[in-house]
């Protein structure tokens, strides 16, 4: 999605990047708005009368990490958080539902942004709970954009890496997953030895990102036999935003995450 074309060309800016669709966005990039963010990053600082620490999920626009001391990914939000130095507020943009995991786990002063991924905000707890009851040796496996009725129902919260190195080192297990259900397809293709089943259910697309459902293969293919749909960011934000980002590679992960609940 448009997010990650403009992070690949960022990191680097000499690479030609393509886009299958250009309108293959995300709901927490457009959920946060680099003015908004502006105006409110001096907001906080004059309400708290100290500088603060912006770190912002990955899943924002080059505009919004141009803002930001530092990137994040679901898999390392707890380190980066904990890089920030002890004392300094922290505003977490844009995910209010990964902010909210990373408050939980930490005991860190965090101001979020309201904004959420519109495919785990729709995840249902009565759902779960039903497909528990069907799968009662089920594992849940929350992705930490969920709300936090999900997360504390869930066996394990993870990001996407995380779940994948749980299901990789299990056998002949059941896994009830609350992520974006593409996903399933890579635990079937590098852990076939488990079962797997998509929350809310088989039967709802609602667990579907309909921005990535954009990308096909006939535009991927169009996209780059006839080199159309460029990515380009505008040299001063991407000089901003590199440090941001090039902040986040310098964090070192050292920091298991409990399971759900622990």
């Amino acid at each position: 999605v448009h997010f990650m074309a403009e992070t690949a060309k960022i990191l680097n800016p000499s690479a030609k990047v393509f886009m299958p669709d250009l309108e293959a966005g995300c709901s927490l990039a457009s959920g946060c708005d680099a003015r908004d963010l502006a105006k409110y990053q001096a907001f906080l600082r004059e309400k708290l009368g100290k500088e603060i620490a912006t770190i912002c999920y990955v899943n924002c626009t080059a505009e919004v990490k141009a803002l930001c001391d530092v990137v994040c990914t679901s898999g390392n939000a707890l380190e980066v958080v904990e890089s920030i130095d002890k004392g300094t507020p922290i505003l977490f943009v844009p995910d209010m539902h990964l902010g909210a995991w990373v408050q939980e786990n930490t005991d860190r002063e965090i101001h979020l942004w309201n904004a959420a991924c519109q495919v785990h905000e729709l995840f249902s707890i009565e759902t779960l709970h039903q497909i528990r009851e069907e799968y009662p040796e089920g594992i849940v496996l929350a992705h930490p954009e969920c709300p936090k009725n999900i997360r504390d129902e869930a066996d394990f919260v993870r990001g996407t890496a995380g779940m994948l190195r749980i299901v990789k080192d299990s056998k002949d297990k059941t896994f009830i997953v609350a992520t974006e259900g593409n996903m399933i397809y890579r635990f079937k293709t590098e852990a076939p030895q488990n079962t797997y089943v998509p929350a809310p259910g088989a039967s709802c697309a609602c667990n579907l990102c309909p921005y990535m459902q954009l990308n096909t293969a006939d535009k991927l293919w169009y996209s780059l036999t006839n080199e159309v749909f460029e990515v380009d960011v505008p040299a001063e934000t991407a000089a901003k935003a590199r440090v941001a980002l090039e902040r986040m590679l310098d964090v070192k992960q050292t920091r298991s995450i409990a399971p759900a609940g622990d």
